[in-house]
């Protein structure tokens, strides 16, 4: 592991004066080279400014990579020493593209990152990226770049971590609150790297850029932000590179159980779904996230009683919602005695209610004790699945390969363990297979994990999720939540009904249409899941 000191400018271009922009720039590299940052990040087209009259008029602005701005930036790593990453407008002919450049000291540019994501106003202009992670070596470890709009999906941060990436920095005009509160922090912890960033606050024409420039570790802790009220600054923080940890995450993916992120959207289940007619009335439903432990399946029984007197018909319970999560195989062996009668008591339940309830337990397997993901239907029936990405809680049992899906008279439930959600892949083939709702019966060990992933989940496959989280014996116990879909921007942390941490046994209720879900466009145009060229490894 190796520490940067990397710093980072709040800064506003102006339109159409590259010289005036340089020089900005130079001020803010050269103070925080000053303070000890060996690398900077400036934001979003930082040559021209970013909103242009017309196509003519941005193509005019543009930059090529072996023009003066570029030259400009090489200039500045010289003398200052430091490592750059900068957002620019960049001409390719008669093409126009919204990069990222890396120009170092002594080497001038040694990666360009040319943005995937382009928001409604960027494809006015901008011709779209061919998504080849643009990682670079340096002296200070291997950089990564991505830009704004980028981070709003998880695909491109994850061709990063897969490309060998130790920091991940990201050039951006934030429009919202959400890339700093939310997505950005989970990019990190995800990919298990550091993320440093850059955004502008401020006006310029119509637009106000809401700041944003943040540092944030591996873990997903932001270690400082700059607000959107704060103009014409910068952050210096120590950011620790470690490849270990992106190492341990990548590791669980499954690749194998991905198969549906192959297939071109048109095909699947949720472009079949999406083509259909609703009634949207018929679509609506109350759902639970019943958070809480029971010594035995019957007084879970009474409190389900309770919660279908609230009108709730999908009911969510945390992992292993009678006893404690086992310890070790000898464990779960004694656990998965009881499953029969933690299945019948909830069956009971489900039948009075005409109700569904999901959860996860331990059964018995020929070999051995077995943690799945169930559904109980309203006629009692149980479905079960094991977890597709294996629990770091539970060496004792294998993962699974299959999804567990069922239909609803209201929309279509996908199940999701602790370990599936620290995955972005996992809302995605769900959301792909037709999910309208994702149900994670959660026994969380990070505080990322509880308070960030089932919004950013949401967020970036437009499904509802309802997460019920065990309130003791895991590492970031309670906060159970259920997410409705709010379109964009995403919903902040803490903005949507949860259960608190002191409080044991609590019943988080929310009211959800789910044919919702079947809209996959985030703004006008701009589809989380319909791409032509770039594709998400796999």
């Amino acid at each position: 592991m190796s520490m940067i000191r990397a710093g980072a400018a709040q800064i506003l271009a102006e339109l159409g004066r590259p010289e005036n922009n340089l020089e900005l720039i130079g001020e803010h590299v050269r103070a925080l080279a000053a303070d000890g940052a060996q690398l900077v990040a400036l934001p979003e087209a930082m040559n021209a400014g970013y909103l242009f009259d017309d196509r003519e008029h941005a193509l005019a602005l543009g930059e090529t990579l072996d023009g003066p701005f570029i030259a400009g930036l090489g200039e500045l790593a010289d003398s200052t020493g430091t490592w750059l990453a900068c957002g620019i407008t960049e001409r390719d002919g008669a093409r126009l593209f919204n990069s990222a450049v890396l120009v170092g000291p002594e080497v001038g540019l040694v990666a360009c990152h040319r943005k995937v994501n382009l928001a409604p106003h960027d494809r006015q202009w901008f011709s779209v990226g061919d998504g080849t992670p643009a990682v670079a070596d340096t002296p200070l470890g291997r950089l990564g770049l991505f830009i704004c709009f980028d981070s709003r999906l998880p695909w491109v941060a994850r061709n990063l971590a897969l490309a060998g990436a130790e920091l991940l920095v990201n050039c951006a005009n934030f429009f919202s609150e959400d890339k700093a509160a939310l997505h950005l922090p989970v990019r990190a912890a995800e990919n298990g790297l550091p993320v440093l960033a850059a955004s502008k606050a401020g006006h310029e024409r119509a637009a106000r850029y809401q700041g944003g420039t943040c540092a944030i570790d591996a873990d997903g802790t932001v270690i400082d932000v700059l607000g959107p009220d704060v103009t014409n600054a910068t952050l210096l923080a120590d950011l620790e590179l470690a490849p270990k940890t992106r190492d341990e995450r990548l590791a669980s993916r499954r690749p194998q159980a991905y198969h549906v992120l192959e297939s071109p959207y048109v095909t699947t289940k949720a472009a079949e779904k999406a083509r259909q007619a609703v009634v949207v009335a018929d679509t609506c439903v109350q759902v639970a996230a019943v958070q809480g432990t029971w010594a035995q399946p019957e007084a879970l029984e009474a409190r389900l009683d309770e919660v279908a007197i609230l009108g709730a018909k999908i009911w969510v319970l945390p992992s292993h919602p009678c006893g404690e999560p086992p310890a070790d195989a000898l464990a779960a062996d004694v656990a998965a005695d009881s499953a029969p009668a933690l299945f019948a008591a909830i069956g009971r339940a489900t039948v009075r209610a005409d109700a569904w309830c999901v959860l996860s337990t331990v059964v018995r397997d020929p070999a051995g004790p077995a943690s799945v993901l169930a559904i109980v239907g309203p006629d009692g029936q149980v479905r079960t699945a094991r977890p597709v990405h294996p629990d770091p809680a539970e060496p004792w049992s294998s993962a699974g390969e299959e999804w567990l899906v069922a239909d609803t008279p209201w929309g279509r439930l996908g199940v999701l363990g602790s370990a599936d959600l620290a995955h972005p892949e996992s809302a995605r083939c769900l959301a792909l297979l037709g999910a309208d709702l994702l149900c994670v019966p959660a026994a969380t060990n990070s505080v990322w994990l509880r308070d960030l992933a089932p919004l950013e989940r949401s967020s970036e496959s437009r499904c509802h999720v309802a997460m019920a989280n065990r309130p003791q014996g895991c590492d970031a116990p309670g906060r159970s939540v259920v997410v409705p879909l709010t379109g964009f921007p995403t919903a902040k942390p803490g903005a949507v009904g949860r259960a608190l941490v002191d409080e044991t046994h609590r019943v988080v209720a929310g009211f959800v249409e789910l044919a919702t879900a079947r809209n996959k466009c985030i703004t006008s145009g701009t589809h989380l899941f319909e791409r032509s060229r770039v594709e998400e490894t796999v």
